[in-house]
C-alpha cells in the first residue's frame, strides 16, 4: 500500500517563513517561524503587532489561519505570528519524546521532580530536568525578539504571547517576571499543579511588591480537565484554575484587564481552537 504520492512537495503555510535560529544562550537551535499579513509587501508603511506562539511545533499552522480569518471578519488586526519551536522533522517516535522533553524543561518554571520521574518513564529517558523557564524567557527576549523586530516591520512594545498547557504557564511566569515585555496574553489551561502551585507562589511574590500588572490577559481551560488519570493529568485541573482565577481577581491590579473561561465540552487537546479564537479575539479587541 502506497502510503505517499513520490511526485508530491511539502506544502507550507502561503507568506510564512521558517528559519533554523542558534540560541547563544541555550547553546542550542530553535526553529522561528514567522507569517506576515497578506497586506505586508502592499503596505510598505504600516507596522504590525506580534504574537509569539509557544509550541510552534504544534500551534504555529493553527493560529495563523485562525488570525488570518479572524481579520478578514473584522475579529482582529493584520498580525505578524511568530512561532517558537525546535528544529524537528516531525512529531513521532524519538522527536516526538524530544520535542516533550525539550518543552517541559524550557517552559517551566520551577524544577518538580515527580514530573520528571513520571517523564522519564513515559520517555523512556535515562534523565528528563525540567525548571529552565528563566533561561527560555532570556532567549525570548534578548535574541528571538530583537531578530525579529530588526527584520520586519513590527509595532514597537505591541507583543502578544499565546501558550497552552506548559506553554500557558511559562506565558504566566513571563507575566510575572518581565511584565511590560508582551502586553497582550493568550493562556491556556496551565499547569496550575505544577512544582507544589508555584504558580500560584510566583503570583503572590509579584503581588507583594506591585498593585499594577499592565497586560490584557485571557485565561481558558476545558470543562473535562478535572482528572486525576495519571499524576501529569493532575496537575491540570478546573478547580485549581477557579482558584486561581480568584486570587487575581481579588488582587484588583491596576492596568489588568483580565477574562477568563471554562470551555463546555472541551478536554485538554480539544480546547485549544476555541481558546484560541477567543482569546486572540480578546486580547486584541479596541
Amino acid at each position: 500500500m502506497k502510503t505517499h504520492r513520490s511526485s508530491s512537495s511539502l506544502n507550507t503555510l502561503l507568506n510564512s517563513y521558517t528559519r533554523p535560529f542558534h540560541s547563544a544562550i541555550l547553546q542550542d537551535d530553535l526553529k522561528i517561524s514567522v507569517s506576515l499579513p497578506h497586506s505586508y509587501d502592499h503596505q510598505p508603511g504600516q507596522s504590525f503587532p506580534i504574537l509569539c506562539v509557544l509550541d510552534a511545533n504544534l500551534f504555529f499552522g493553527l493560529v495563523t489561519d485562525m488570525a488570518r480569518l479572524m481579520h478578514i471578519d473584522g475579529a482582529c488586526p493584520e498580525i505578524i505570528v511568530v512561532g517558537i519551536g525546535y528544529p524537528l522533522n516531525g512529531l513521532y517516535g524519538s522527536e516526538f519524546e524530544d520535542f516533550i522533553a525539550r518543552r517541559h524543561y524550557d517552559l517551566s518554571p520551577v524544577a518538580d521532580p515527580m514530573v520528571e520521574r513520571e517523564l522519564e518513564s513515559w520517555l523512556h529517558l535515562d534523565r528528563v530536568p525540567t525548571g529552565g523557564a528563566r533561561r527560555f524567557l532570556q532567549v525570548i527576549e534578548q535574541e528571538v525578539l530583537p531578530m525579529v523586530e530588526a527584520e520586519y516591520r513590527a509595532c514597537p512594545g505591541d507583543r502578544a504571547l499565546l501558550g497552552h498547557s506548559a506553554g500557558g504557564m511559562f506565558a504566566l511566569y513571563a507575566l510575572w517576571q518581565e511584565p511590560r515585555l508582551f502586553w497582550r496574553y493568550v493562556i491556556g489551561s496551565p499547569p496550575l499543579g505544577w512544582g507544589e502551585e508555584a504558580l500560584f507562589a510566583l503570583e503572590s511574590d509579584y503581588a507583594h511588591e506591585h498593585d499594577s500588572l499592565p497586560a490584557r490577559v485571557f485565561l481558558g481551560i476545558g470543562e473535562e480537565e478535572e482528572t486525576n488519570a495519571t499524576p501529569l493529568d493532575a496537575l491540570v485541573s478546573v478547580s485549581a484554575f477557579h482558584r486561581f482565577i480568584s486570587v487575581m481577581e481579588s488582587r484588583q491590579y491596576n492596568e489588568l484587564a483580565l477574562t477568563s473561561r471554562v470551555f463546555d465540552g472541551q478536554t485538554h487537546c480539544t480546547v485549544t481552537a476555541p481558546l484560541f479564537l477567543d482569546g486572540i479575539r480578546y486580547v486584541f479587541a479596541s
